[in-house]
């Protein structure tokens, strides 16, 4: 009985030391760095297709166990952390505008690999990841939400109880204001407008088209499609023909940092700031 103890005792240290001595080996291998970062970057251990060396690295650690406890001891846990929940957060919100797209959750065979491949990994399973996004579609349904998203927004003018972006920023407002956008066209339809005005006060999107857009200083507003999100209904509005209808002003305000017009609209703007307000005509 003795004998056997000490036998399995010697054969579990050799192979501690064996482990220790093949992970130690690993340990400063370039490769290794570079897993380390991209497991960083992804929030996730990454597939063989998104870092090619894996497979090689697998098979000298003996097994993917191995080479995650190692990896797990050279990882900065803060920005690991923080990627993880971004990952999170990007599947939630890619499957949330599938679903809105196909008025379904895809089956998992249908999502692109890399979606697949996230929603097991940071989430456990496909079915959690779709209960994640359900949430997340949800919480758009809370206007507190929308406001504390449309406040945050980098791009864009909030005026007043309203917040105006032009469709060059749209893909940079907060996630929420992308899901309230994707949700109104879903009753309208694709629109082109030029501004949409996203309404704090109101479960409600309207889609702005302006006269002359670029070229016009001061574009005049011509139509104005409101979408209301909880009737689901929308109210058309032409201003063309209206005698006094809305003037833009500041229009670098509202477009993309990187817009192709947008120095010009802001030298604009400086000189008639420079030049100060017009004379009354009496």
């Amino acid at each position: 009985m003795e004998e056997a103890r000490y036998l399995a005792g010697k054969t579990y240290r050799t192979r501690v030391r064996s482990d220790e001595l093949l992970l130690s080996g690993l340990r400063n291998d370039h490769r290794i760095e570079g897993l380390v970062a991209i497991t960083e970057k992804l929030g996730r251990f990454p597939a063989e297709s998104e870092y090619p060396q894996l497979s090689d690295l697998r098979a000298q650690a003996g097994s993917e166990a191995r080479l995650l406890q190692l990896v797990q001891t050279k990882l900065n846990g803060p920005a690991y952390d923080l990627a993880r929940e971004a990952r999170r957060t990007d599947v939630a919100y890619s499957l949330a505008t599938v679903f809105l797209d196909l008025k379904r959750f895809p089956k998992v065979l249908e999502l692109p690999a890399s979606i697949r491949i996230d929603a097991e990994s940071v989430f456990g399973s496909y079915k959690q990841a779709c209960q994640a996004a359900t949430g997340y579609l949800l919480s758009i349904g809370q206007q507190e939400n929308i406001k504390k998203a449309a406040r945050a927004s980098e791009v864009g003018k909030l005026v007043g109880e309203d917040l105006y972006v032009h469709r060059s920023a749209l893909h940079l407002v907060p996630r929420e204001l992308r899901l309230v956008h994707a949700c109104a066209e879903m009753i309208v339809g694709p629109l082109e407008a030029d501004l949409i005005k996203f309404k704090l006060k109101q479960k409600a999107v309207s889609f702005l088209y302006y006269k002359d857009f670029d070229s016009d200083p001061h574009p005049s507003l011509s139509l104005s499609i409101k979408v209301d999100l909880q009737s689901g209904k929308h109210y058309w509005r032409n201003y063309s023909t209206g005698e006094n209808p809305p003037i833009l002003h500041r229009k670098e305000s509202f477009v993309a940092p990187d817009y192709p017009s947008r120095a010009l609209f802001e030298r604009l703007t400086q000189a008639e700031d420079k030049a100060g307000p017009r004379p009354k005509v009496s």
